[in-house]
This record gives structure tokens, C-alpha cells and sequence, in this order.
């Protein structure tokens, strides 16, 4: 009877200490150890053969290393060189194949393979403790609000009072509303030894929802600026009621040589409907005006920034206020009259004609000409269908007016209905038509 032997291969993972998972995943995922195979003759040879992304080829080239337990007081490894050129499986993978000689095979036997990087890779550094200190986030955030408007925070830290960063803590306030980004409030550093900041309410824009944070880090010493920790928790609150004009956020710069860049914030509704100007006077110039530009507008904020620039050539000081622009309209009365309904409507048969009868007094105190449109048509008709008459008035000052309108123009044993409005001016004028009053 023939005995078959056949050897075991023990695949070490020195590289990623993770056992081959036999779910499918994609190419992109597959990592190197996995996808290694290697097979033997069982007299000669063992081909190897495995899969790795071009990136990754690209970043970090990876070689191969193998041993086994021939020897187990000295462990040789050598590298696995390709024997072939390298395949392109497909867009993103690429495989490699190699070969390792050997005569010696037995059932103890055992091969390790091992990947490594082709190129030095690593970093060693020394850390001074004392300066890479990073607190704990401040804890216990409280907003307190007086009658006033004036806005008091107060925190605490995580630490007792035996710990060395007990007393050892500056802190750094944020505070926005609930519209802006944090990248856009700018840090404010609170006072040594305070953990508690004032936010005056001139500070804040009336009737307007706030949040804030704050972070601590050690007392700066020397070089040494320590680490800012982690944001505390996020507080809101809602600032003192109130209206825009109150206070719309004006606020001025200047560049230190010769220009001043002002901002200030119009809610959507009115930014829509009324335009503000910047006038501004410093002690040696008269009043200007600055014609402002919208500078930025956040779709989901309620509000507009405007900004104005101007040259100044006094730099002590600059006196700034918003005034509404004032567009005038001039409206012409007797291109715009519009006269209320005729009166007194009312309709008789005579002999073989309907005599349609309405009153205007108001003709005395109008010298134009006027125009009177009768629509009739029938009751269970839409008034799209109803037939239009014009009656044309030159100048008269009577006040009764009468349209006829022949029975042969009506159909038989039907009930009719009418209409009469009045339009002054040349009805070539579309706008006329919307002024006339049924």
C-alpha cells in the first residue's frame, strides 16, 4: 500500500496580525498577505503569488521574505525575487509571482512568509512631556443672563485640586449664532486665572439665538505653548428681545494708512425692499456717502452683510451712520384715475330693443374722455364668452348713459346678464383694462 505525504504550510501574518477572512470583498480592500498563495512540487520548488494595488505600489513597495523551521536555532530568511514580469490584473491590481528552491520536504516541515517595505520607513523622535500637554475639555458650561442683556459664562475644569494642572489653565471662549460657522468666530483669550467671561449686550445683536464653546491648555511657559484641548460641550442662548434697528451689527476697520472697510447686516425681508447708504465724516472732511455692495449672503441666514470701503485722511476718527435710500416715484393723477362702479344699472325692453341704463357722477369733475365697456352674455355662460361693447363719451357732462342692444342679436327664451365699467384715457394703454372696475 503507497503512503502519500504532503507538507503543511503555515503562512505566518507577522505583517498585520489578522486572520485571512474568506468573505468576498472588493479588489481595492484586499491586502497583500491575503491575497498570497504559494504552492510546491513537492520535490524542487515552491511558486508564490499574490496581488497589490498600484497605488500602493506606487507609495510604498512591498518584497516578499521567506523562511522555515529547517533550523530552528538560526532562522534564514531571504526575499522572494519575482521571476516574472509583473501582471496587470486590471485597472487598479496588479500580481507578481516568484519561486524559492528546495530539496528538503517533510510533514514537520513549516514555510513562513512575511511582507516587508523595500525602503526604509518609520520615524523616531523624542517627546518633552511637560511641553505637549493637552487638558481635558472644560466641563459644565453655564450661560447666566441679567436683566440687562449682559451675558456671564462660567466653567470648570476636570481636575481636583491635588492635580498639577490644578491653577495651571488659561482658557479661550467662541461665541456665534446659530447661523454662523465656527471657522468664522474668532477665539477670544479670557483673562489668567478667570473661568468666567462677560459678553456685554453690545456685543450681541438683539433677538438673535447664540451658541457657544470653550477650550483650555496649559499656561504658556517660555517656548513651551502647550496644546488647546478638545471644545467644551456647546451652550445656547437667546440674547435680550429687540429689533434690527437696534443694533445691525456696524462694525468699521481700518488699515492703519488710509482705508476703512465697513460691514453691517440687513435681514432678507428688508434687504429686498429697502437699500442702506453709509454716510461718514472724519473732523477734517464734510459728510460723504458710501454706495455699499452686498459682500456675502448665506443661503440658510437670515440676514445680509453689506460692506462699504472709503479713503480717509484724518486717521483720528470717523464718524459712521446708515441711512436709508430713499427712491421716489412720481405718479401722475390723471394718468391714474380709477373711478368707482357705475351706478344704478338697469335694463327695459322697448319694442324690439333692450335698453341698458347706468349713471356716472363723477364725468363733472373730469375733462377727459371716457370709455364704457358692456359685457352681456348668458347666465350659465363664463364671462370669457360674454359679448363686449364699447361706448365712447366725448366730453359730455351728463351723467345717465344708455347702450341698446336689438333682440335679434339675443337668442330666444334665454336669460342674459350684464356688466358696465368705466376707463378714462386711450385704451391703447394695457394698463387701462387692470384700472377699470366691473
Amino acid at each position: 500500500m503507497s503512503i502519500f505525504w504532503r507538507p503543511i504550510t503555515t503562512l505566518m501574518f507577522l505583517l498585520l496580525a489578522s486572520r485571512v477572512c474568506l468573505q468576498s470583498r472588493p479588489e481595492e480592500e484586499v491586502t497583500l498577505i491575503d491575497s498570497l498563495q504559494c504552492y510546491n512540487d513537492y520535490k524542487t520548488a515552491t511558486v508564490c503569488s499574490w496581488t497589490e494595488t498600484r497605488r500602493q505600489r506606487e507609495l510604498l513597495p512591498m518584497n516578499l521574505y521567506h523562511w522555515n523551521n529547517e533550523n530552528k536555532k538560526e532562522k534564514k530568511e531571504n526575499i522572494c525575487h519575482p521571476t516574472e514580469p509583473r501582471e496587470n490584473i486590471s485597472s487598479s491590481l496588479i500580481g507578481w509571482k516568484c519561486k524559492t528552491l528546495s530539496s528538503l520536504y517533510a510533514v514537520a516541515l513549516e514555510d513562513s512568509y512575511v511582507f516587508r517595505p523595500a525602503i526604509p520607513v518609520g520615524e523616531q523622535r523624542a517627546f518633552r512631556l511637560s511641553e505637549n500637554v493637552k487638558p481635558k475639555p472644560p466641563r459644565d458650561l453655564q450661560v447666566h443672563m441679567d436683566e440687562n442683556g449682559v451675558v456671564t459664562l462660567t466653567w470648570q475644569n476636570d481636575y481636583p485640586s491635588e492635580h498639577p494642572l490644578r491653577g495651571q489653565l488659561q482658557y479661550q471662549v467662541q461665541y456665534k449664532r446659530d447661523f454662523e460657522d465656527w471657522q468664522n468666530a474668532e477665539p477670544i483669550q479670557v483673562p489668567e486665572n478667570e473661568t468666567q467671561f462677560v459678553i456685554g449686550s453690545e456685543r450681541q445683536i438683539k433677538s438673535m439665538n447664540y451658541t457657544t464653546r470653550v477650550r483650555s491648555r496649559i499656561k504658556p511657559t517660555g517656548q513651551n505653548l502647550g496644546t488647546w484641548s478638545k471644545w467644551s460641550l456647546p451652550v445656547d442662548w437667546n440674547s435680550k428681545p429687540g429689533t434690527y434697528w437696534d443694533s445691525p451689527n456696524l462694525i468699521c476697520e481700518f488699515d492703519g494708512h488710509l482705508s476703512v472697510s465697513c460691514t453691517w447686516e440687513v435681514p432678507k425681508e428688508i434687504a429686498s425692499v429697502l437699500k442702506f447708504n453709509l454716510m461718514y465724516q472724519t473732523s477734517s472732511d464734510a459728510q460723504q456717502v458710501c454706495i455699499p455692495e452686498a459682500f456675502s449672503e448665506d443661503p440658510n441666514g437670515p440676514v445680509v452683510v453689506f460692506q462699504c470701503e472709503f479713503n480717509v485722511t484724518s486717521t483720528s476718527e470717523v464718524v459712521v451712520r446708515l441711512k436709508p435710500e430713499e427712491r421716489v416715484k412720481v405718479i401722475l393723477p390723471y394718468q391714474n384715475i380709477k373711478l368707482p362702479p357705475p351706478q344704478n344699472l338697469s335694463i327695459q325692453l322697448v319694442e324690439d330693443e333692450w335698453i341698458l341704463s347706468w349713471q356716472e357722477d363723477h364725468f363733472e369733475h373730469i375733462n377727459a374722455k371716457a370709455e364704457f365697456y358692456v359685457h352681456y352674455k348668458k347666465v350659465n355662460e363664463p364671462w370669457e364668452a360674454a359679448v363686449v361693447k364699447e361706448y365712447f363719451n366725448q366730453i359730455s357732462p351728463r351723467k345717465k348713459f344708455q347702450l341698446t342692444i336689438p333682440t335679434s342679436k339675443l337668442s330666444p327664451s334665454s336669460e342674459y346678464v350684464a356688466k358696465v365699467r368705466t376707463i378714462f384715457g386711450s385704451k391703447r394703454d394695457p394698463d387701462d383694462y387692470r384700472r377699470g372696475v366691473e
